[in-house]
């Protein structure tokens, strides 16, 4: 008996954790935030590119939860690191008068999430922890792009479709796919002016998320909005600052209705640095780096987050400028 009950504590503790006790389905969202700052508004000339994103996150949250006379006061620290492949291919023709591009991105995703702390009931307490780590293959997703350039603007409306055929698992905290469909719809612009030395970016969007039918949990709609303004010295090279505000703006449901619908928020900002550097035969290839520090979290994760990229053209078609 004392062996299930250790167990369902265990299992309460991981559910309060993975499940209900952050903003959206295990405390993560589709939409990677952090990804359109510095020349968001930007899309590149007719051509096949290969993007290779590297993304790590660091974080954790302190946990007191009170359910009709169950509790848990503790913490969760997670890690995650993503390896995200993406194809983009701009079409020759223009679209609309801008150039159209098609991208698929197939992620690979480790995650690792550690948490201990005391559950109580009315005449008794436990000493709990658990650790949960994953390595696999994430949910496939597919996007355009549509961008228009006029002298030193340029601006770019996208979408992403997460297809949600990814590992996951019930009650596993650490799954790499989210196991619900889910669209995001995105706008940006960028001014960028070398001769200045300067850039300026920004972007906004929505994100609308299915409902996970294992579950029953439907993560709410999500707001982010992104920024940069970099010092241009070179073409081949700038740096500056970069950030982004996350705002969920409907409650998730799904989950008991004691705990409420977990709005979540968070404010990440930090430096960025891009480069470019040119191969003997003349191909470009740009390299980014960014890092963010999270501030005003609720509902979520509060940490670090960093981004290396490497975008590499493939074959290039006839520019086109909108």
């Amino acid at each position: 008996m004392r062996k299930l009950l250790i167990a369902a504590v265990g299992f309460l503790t991981q559910s309060i954790i993975a499940g209900v006790a952050l903003a959206a389905e295990n405390g993560t969202g589709f939409y990677l935030l952090g990804s359109k700052t510095s020349m968001g508004g930007f899309v590149p000339p007719p051509g096949t590119y290969f993007i290779d994103t590297n993304y790590f996150y660091s974080g954790g949250t302190d946990i007191d939860f009170q359910l009709g006379g169950v509790g848990f006061e503790g913490g969760v620290d997670a890690s995650a690191y993503y390896q995200m492949p993406i194809a983009l291919w701009v079409l020759d023709e223009p679209v609309f008068g801008g150039n159209l591009g098609l991208n698929v991105i197939v992620p690979i995703g480790w995650k690792s999430m550690e948490s201990s702390g005391l559950v109580t009931f009315p005449r008794r307490s436990f000493d709990v922890g658990f650790e949960s780590e994953d390595t696999a293959f994430g949910d496939p997703v597919v996007g355009t792009m549509l961008g228009w350039h006029d002298g030193k603007w340029h601006t770019s409306i996208s979408t992403l479709l997460n297809i949600p055929i990814g590992q996951w698992e019930y009650g596993n905290p650490t799954n790499i796919g989210f196991h619900r469909w889910a669209f995001d719809a995105t706008g940006a612009v960028t001014y960028l002016d070398p001769e200045a030395g300067l850039e300026l970016s920004g972007a906004a969007g929505f994100t609308f998320n299915g409902e996970n039918l294992e579950t029953g949990y439907q993560t709410g709609t999500e707001f982010h909005a992104e920024f940069a303004a970099m010092y241009v010295p070179s073409h081949t090279f700038s740096f500056g600052l970069n950030g982004y505000w996350y705002d969920q703006i409907t409650e998730d449901t799904g989950g008991p209705e004691k705990l409420g619908g977990f709005e979540g928020q968070v404010f990440g900002i930090g430096p960025a640095i891009n480069w470019t550097i040119v191969t003997p035969g003349g191909r470009p290839i740009v390299t980014s780096f960014k890092y963010f520090r999270e501030f005003e979290v609720v509902n979520r994760l509060e940490g670090e987050a960093f981004f290396f990229n490497i975008t590499i053209p493939l074959a290039a078609g006839p520019a086109h400028s909108g």
